[in-house]
């Protein structure tokens, strides 16, 4: 018969399993709880690293960036009520704000220090580079909330020094950093300003750019108006109007298509079939332009039905 309990070498006390289980449960937190001060040592040594060397401010930067919960961030997160008033899941937003690796640590205090080394010198492209190196991190962890922050941080600086480039880098950045939260409304507020900027200085690249990344934004405010139903059909078609002027400009003809198709169900569902026709035709020869079939039928289905509803069954 198989036994539970074993015997130690040497004749010594049995263990059950569950005592067992219970004492490499033990030994598993005792590792983790090491880990979590060698944490700590590292941090409190990275920290009087810093003053030492002189530099307060990287001290206070990096303290606020590697504690959840505060500064870098985290402070001024948006209530539950706010987050869903503007469609954000607060669950999955709040999984945004996390702690920083602890084998990240010297890349932050090197940057941080950096920075500060930097603004010291009145050397701005090598704060901009710092905080544009730290904005990129977070982002790649996923962290975009942090991202944001240096992100501004960059905005502020490119613009005081008068750097378009930066300006432009910096707008783009947020953009994409608040598209990644789910925060329509500010990423459409950098990517205008992204534009504007570009169309200013005749840089065609980034005007096409900027467009692309309207293009989405717009269409996300669309969908959403268009979920409320027939009584956001107004507010619903002015943002497909503003997602199929982006589209011209970033020669994106099947995103162009797609938002006169979008205006003529809108129209369509709002009972208002006249309004639709003159949308799907001018999808159905944008479908042909860029040989998308699939679109082709769509539109015809779409124009048939305005059609019918119109009541002339032979244009249907």
């Amino acid at each position: 018969m198989v036994m539970m309990d074993e015997q130690y070498a040497g004749g010594g006390a049995r263990r059950t399993f569950k005592e067992k289980l219970l004492a490499s449960l033990s030994e598993a937190e005792a590792e983790a709880a090491a880990r979590d001060v060698s944490v700590v040592k590292d941090k409190q040594q990275l920290l009087i690293d810093m003053l030492m060397e002189g530099h307060p401010q990287s001290f206070v930067d990096f303290f606020y960036l590697t504690t959840t919960g505060d500064g870098v961030g985290d402070d001024e997160m948006p209530s539950r009520e706010e987050l869903e008033a503007r469609g954000i899941d607060p669950d999955e937003y709040a999984e945004n704000v996390e702690e920083v690796p602890a084998e990240s640590l010297g890349y932050l205090k090197e940057n941080l220090v950096d920075a500060d080394a930097a603004a010291r010198r009145g050397d701005l492209k090598m704060v901009y580079q710092a905080y544009l190196n730290l904005a990129m991190y977070f982002e790649q962890q996923e962290n975009h909330r942090k991202a944001i922050y240096f992100y501004e941080k960059c905005h502020s600086i490119a613009t005081d020094a008068g750097d378009l480039h930066g300006e432009l880098e910096a707008n783009l950045h947020l953009g994409v950093a608040h598209e990644s939260i789910e925060d329509t409304a500010q990423a459409i507020k950098f990517h205008e300003r992204h534009l504007e900027l570009a169309t200013a200085a005749h840089i065609d690249a980034e005007v096409v750019g900027a467009n692309t990344h309207l293009v989405q934004v717009y269409r996300r405010q669309a969908e959403a108006r268009e979920e409320q139903g027939a009584a956001e059909t107004e507010a619903c078609v002015e943002w497909y109007h503003k997602m199929m002027k982006a589209a011209k400009a970033a020669n994106d003809v099947p995103q162009q298509g797609l938002a006169n198709y979008r205006i003529g169900l809108a129209y369509q569902k709002a009972e208002d079939p006249s309004k639709g026709l003159g949308f799907h035709s001018e999808y159905l020869q944008l479908c042909k332009m860029s040989g998308d079939k699939a679109g082709e039928g769509a539109a015809c289905c779409a124009l048939a039905q305005c059609y019918q509803d119109l009541g002339d069954v032979g244009q249907a």
